[in-house]
């Protein structure tokens, strides 16, 4: 569950708030669902989150 901080039409985005207080950007997927989104209202979001690395070997010691 989180709070709406801030919706763009344009870039098809929402702000909202967590429950730990951090802030995190999403992509809406379907733009349709922007017609019913306001700044305040209280939602339940569902986002995957990805991390990217690389490993190399090492130097010989």
């Amino acid at each position: 569950m989180a709070d709406v901080v801030s919706v763009n039409t344009k870039s098809k985005t929402i702000i909202v708030k967590g429950p730990q207080g951090s802030d995190v950007d999403l992509i809406v997927e379907n733009p349709e669902q922007l017609n019913n989104i306001r700044k305040g209202d209280h939602v339940e979001v569902v986002y995957t989150e990805s991390v990217a690395i690389s490993v190399t070997p090492g130097g010989a010691k």
